[in-house]
């Protein structure tokens, strides 16, 4: 048997080598750019950077080459303009190499002048257009060729958000500018053609939705710019795809949360959900954005949180306005998400709860009442100031007012006795001042209710000044036998 597949097996990777060897250039031409030109390591950390910030994606080898050259589309006559095109739809489908030493190749200004002419074509109205059925097809075959492929890693210092302040952690791709006019390139093909479905459905297929929102991996912001805006643009016609558009967004922010490395910000994929969020009003979507918005919330688990926090409040303000029913998942998955070890994430929360918690109704907030609580009686027990005093604004809201007085029975046995806490022991002195005004509020506001958790607090307060009296005479004790020569084991014993 292994007599009869080896032969096979050759035939097989001889022609791969073959056809790798035509389009690749050759090998003397390589060897002598090498050494005419020796590759420079980075040096001094400047150097050091910008080799950093910028990088190649990986395509397939087989669509690397050279670019053919041939005339202008200006220069032909009307009936050779379509063959024209046609060829260099097929040409652009070849990828030059932009990475040293090939990197000021005369390839890449070729390809990009041919790219320009096509989007000049397809930017025509359709009346004047030279595209056929038989054009498109070679047209989104070329974008996928550009577009599809292995984006760059994430940058190692994204993790850190003082080192991105400077600015040096965004990696740029340097194929950029080929890949803005292939998006271009496809946006105006959506455009153009969105009133003809049958092109749509035979062309757009839900795999290609689903690997150009795979495409949002790429660390290149501008890339995200453009995929966002054209995406946007396939969910308003693409009808039958916005369940595909969900799920995948969904994949994607379930990498990210089980760390996921090739991801990192996601700060336009939030937009892209707060712009599609108007849109999505039939029932069939309801199930896929209940679960999106729970993911939605799992988010603050990436170490890249810091970098789309403000995105991320956004979005999950913008969806608690779309529907209060969804508002309620998100507030109960936040409860069983809380990360009670990071102080930046409780604030981020905190901020997010200063916005919701205060609009939800009466009914939702009472059927939810005991976890919250839970959480905000541990937030105001933090010893980090930032906690205590995100938590303690919430009282500054007149509806989140309304909602203590209308369960004040409930509210008061669980959060005054952390109030009481704070402020008789906090160390820092503002936050126990504000602890102390909101416990006068809570007086005034439901006096009835406080006087009856009143009673234990008098009990609570009556059983720490006993704790603080034998504390202190335990002490004055131990001088006392200290100054007289007296302290022994005898009495180190009898102080217990």
């Amino acid at each position: 048997m292994k007599r009869n597949l080896d032969p096979l097996k050759n035939k097989v990777f001889a022609r791969k080598r073959v056809i790798a060897k035509s389009q690749l250039p050759p090998l003397n031409e390589v060897m002598s750019l090498l050494k005419r030109e020796p590759i420079k390591t980075p040096t001094s950390d400047m150097e050091r950077q910008d080799f950093l910030r910028e990088a190649s994606s990986s395509y397939n080898l087989l669509s690397f080459g050279t670019i053919k050259i041939l005339p202008m589309m200006k220069e032909l006559k009307p009936e050779e303009l379509q063959g024209n095109l046609k060829e260099k739809l097929i040409i652009c489908q070849t990828i030059p190499i932009f990475t040293f030493p090939f990197s000021n190749s005369p390839d890449i200004n070729l390809k990009s002048s041919y790219l320009e002419e096509i989007l000049h074509q397809i930017s025509k109205p359709i009346n004047g257009s030279l595209f056929n059925q038989e054009l498109m097809v070679d047209l989104l075959k070329m974008v996928k060729t550009n577009l599809f492929r292995t984006v760059l890693p994430t940058h190692p210092f994204d993790r850190f958000p003082q080192i991105r302040e400077g600015g040096f952690s965004q990696v740029l791709d340097i194929t950029w500018p080929h890949l803005e006019y292939s998006y271009k390139i496809l946006e105006k093909f959506i455009t153009k053609f969105a009133s003809e479905n049958n092109i749509y459905n035979t062309m757009i297929s839900r795999r290609f939705t689903s690997r150009l929102i795979s495409l949002f991996r790429s660390p290149d912001k501008r890339e995200r710019m453009m995929l966002k805006n054209i995406v946007f643009t396939l969910y308003l016609h693409l009808t039958e795809q916005r369940d595909m558009v969900l799920l995948s967004i969904n994949n994607i922010f379930s990498s990210l949360i089980h760390d996921d490395d090739t991801i990192s910000d996601l700060s336009e994929v939030l937009e892209l959900i707060i712009s599609i969020l108007p849109t999505s009003t039939n029932r069939s979507i309801q199930k896929y954005l209940s679960r999106l918005c729970q993911n939605v919330v799992m988010l603050h688990r990436s170490e890249y949180f810091h970098m789309f926090s403000s995105s991320w409040i956004q979005c999950c303000h913008k969806v608690f306005l779309f529907d209060g029913n969804l508002s309620i998942l998100m507030v109960m998955k936040m409860v069983h998400e809380w990360p009670l070890s990071e102080i930046t994430k409780q604030v981020t929360f905190l901020k997010l709860w200063e916005i919701i918690l205060p609009s939800l109704s009466i009914r939702d907030f009472t059927l939810n009442l005991l976890p919250i609580l839970r959480i905000v009686r541990l937030c105001i027990l933090s010893p980090s100031f930032q906690v205590v005093e995100s938590v303690l604004q919430l009282w500054n809201k007149e509806m989140f007012l309304a909602h203590m007085i209308h369960n004040a029975e409930k509210v008061f046995p669980l959060v005054l006795p952390a109030l009481y806490m704070t402020g008789t022991s906090h160390w820092n002195i503002p936050i126990r001042n504000f602890a102390v005004s909101i416990i006068r509020l809570c007086m005034q506001i439901a006096p009835k209710a406080f006087q009856e958790v009143g009673s234990d607090l008098r009990k609570l307060q009556a059983k720490e000044m006993q704790a603080d009296d034998f504390i202190m005479r335990k002490w004055s004790y131990i001088k006392e036998s200290s100054e007289k020569g007296l302290f022994n084991n005898y009495v180190f014993m009898s102080l217990k």
